[in-house]
């Protein structure tokens, strides 16, 4: 039982990091479009 509820909540943690980069990678590419002078890339972005 708390070997299950483990496992789930740490699926549940990795969908949320999934969909956290998709919407950095939408974020950059609208500040690409927006700015096309500003260089920036993924890297930039990741929190360290």
């Amino acid at each position: 039982m708390t070997r299950y509820k483990h496992e789930s909540i740490h699926a549940r943690g990795e969908s949320i990091q999934a969909k956290s980069e998709t919407y950095l990678n939408r974020f950059i590419h609208v500040v690409r479009r927006f700015m096309p002078n500003l260089e920036c890339s993924e890297k930039d972005f990741k929190v360290h």
